[in-house]
């Protein structure tokens, strides 16, 4: 009887979360695209800031399915491989952007300063 208890428990908690993470991401969605936002511009662009949102988003939720689902979610695994894609994103940009940024000025200037 107690084990049957405790999983609804665990499904109403899971039910209530789903529900307040559903709402935040429509609620998120509706401030950020619905209405112009001013302190958007001011804080670096839309690029920098919405990805600062998103990845914070990702971050709660993550640690909420830590807190529902302790023993499945490894969150050590996860944020090392956030940080391994990351890496190898800026790095790629980098060099993609050194690249870009001599092929323009070899274009445009002719290679000579």
């Amino acid at each position: 009887m107690q084990k049957q208890k405790n999983k609804f428990e665990n499904f109403l908690i899971s039910l209530k979360l789903g529900f307040f993470l559903a709402f935040h991401v429509l609620q998120t969605f509706d401030t950020l695209y619905q209405t112009k936002q001013s302190d958007v511009s001011m804080a670096g662009g839309a690029v920098f800031s919405y990805s600062l949102i998103s990845a914070v988003n990702g971050m709660v939720l993550l640690g909420s399915f830590k807190f529902m689902y302790p023993e499945l979610i490894n969150t050590s695994n996860a944020s090392g491989r956030v940080w391994d894609c990351t890496l190898s994103f800026w790095r790629l940009a980098w060099h993609y952007g050194c690249s870009a940024a001599a092929w323009t000025y070899v274009r445009c200037c002719g290679g000579n300063a």
